[in-house]
């Protein structure tokens, strides 16, 4: 074999490689969408977490403990959507989640990934009572949203 035909082997290698990584880069971009089609994202919403001072000494109960720092983020967030006639079940989440903002003024975001498609369809579709709820109270706004 002389030395341009082992060239043009490497090079056609190469594309095969090349069209190769191309492929595998697609298939993980639609698994990634796929995985981030169950994700919502619910902003304004006000809620109220256990102080790290409480959670790093093991204090779950206490006289001085406020009842919304006990609540898991998950049980706040339903209490809210139930209250709304927003029907959503606990084994219904997967996860659910804060996104920290640098503006301490701001409620930060929840990040919710329900158990699948349809349910998070059907949250989007339920949301709607959401904005009725605050057209009747002005100046509040919590949003759901897709990820």
């Amino acid at each position: 074999m002389d030395l341009m035909e082992e060239i043009r082997l490497l090079k056609e290698k190469i594309i095969q490689r090349d069209q190769k990584i191309e492929q595998l880069e697609q298939r993980i971009d639609d698994l990634e969408q796929q995985f981030r089609s169950k994700d919502l994202i619910i902003t304004g919403l006000e809620t109220k977490h256990r102080s790290y001072a409480r959670a790093a000494a093991g204090v779950d109960e206490g006289e001085d403990a406020p009842n919304e720092e006990l609540q898991t983020l998950e049980q706040q967030l339903l209490l809210f959507l139930n209250g709304k006639n927003i029907n959503l079940e606990m084994h219904n989440i997967s996860s659910c989640h804060t996104i920290p903002n640098k503006d301490r003024k701001r409620k930060p975001a929840i990040v919710i990934q329900l158990v699948s498609v349809k349910q998070t369809i059907d949250l989007l579709r339920q949301s709607k009572k959401l904005c009725q709820w605050e057209q009747q109270n002005k100046g509040f706004t919590c949003q759901i949203k897709n990820l």
